[in-house]
């Protein structure tokens, strides 16, 4: 029971609010540091637990200003230079976020090329910015179609099938613009028909331009009607 106990507090304190003060900027690198302590469970993240407990005190440190920015709010109307200190300090923290970031795409690449799914299935139940990128989504989804029938996750369930439906999307889109491509050389082809017939009617055009567009531009076309 005391172990549970335990267990419930540390959720909690990971759980706890963050400043309002730039509230988004603070619930995302919050977020991170979720999910840090978990990845940071894993063996093949024992190299960069040091980085990673640093960052996450770093923002202790800097969520303690926002903390005290948000005090200073309630009471005064102008906190101009704590504000400016707070920001500069969330600001600060990209450097290592951005390392982390990355430690976490290789993470991820290395538990596909070596079948760590063990590895790979705590990465996405626990995701770092870099698994909103289309490509690593699409790259993880891949692998995971190739090893689901001998491991399941329901993270890499519904990340198989957002994958699907975006390919779905991304097909019916296409057949749509070539649709539409295809029907403005019809409609080009008619009008440059019914141009031809009143100059032929009127004598007024000597020269007809219409245009055909291609892979990277448009090819333009000219025709003399009374050569």
């Amino acid at each position: 029971m005391k172990h549970i106990l335990i267990l419930i507090f540390s959720a909690l304190s990971l759980l706890a609010d963050v400043p309002n003060t730039y509230r988004q900027l603070a619930h995302a690198l919050d977020k991170d540091r979720v999910n840090l302590s978990a990845l940071e469970q894993n063996h093949y993240f024992l190299p960069y637990r040091e980085l990673f407990r640093d960052y996450k005190d770093e923002m202790g440190r800097t969520f303690s200003i926002g903390y005290q920015l948000d005090r200073r709010i309630k009471v005064t109307d102008d906190p101009k230079a704590l504000s400016k200190q707070y920001l500069a300090a969330l600001r600060a923290l990209s450097p290592q976020q951005h390392k982390i970031e990355q430690i976490y795409a290789n993470a991820l690449s290395h538990s596909m090329a070596s079948n760590d799914f063990a590895l790979f299935k705590l990465l996405l139940s626990h995701p770092l910015s870099p698994m909103e990128n289309a490509s690593m989504r699409s790259r993880a989804a891949a692998y995971y179609e190739t090893v689901k029938n001998k491991h399941q996750c329901k993270i890499a369930d519904a990340l198989l099938r957002d994958e699907k439906l975006n390919v779905y999307s991304r097909k019916i889109a296409e057949e749509a613009r070539q649709a539409y491509e295809e029907h403005m050389k019809v409609i080009n082809a008619q009008e440059a028909e019914r141009i031809k017939k009143m100059s032929a009617e009127k004598r007024h055009y000597n020269v007809i331009v219409s245009t055909d567009k291609i892979e990277n531009g448009f090819r333009f076309f000219a025709e003399n009607l009374h050569h």
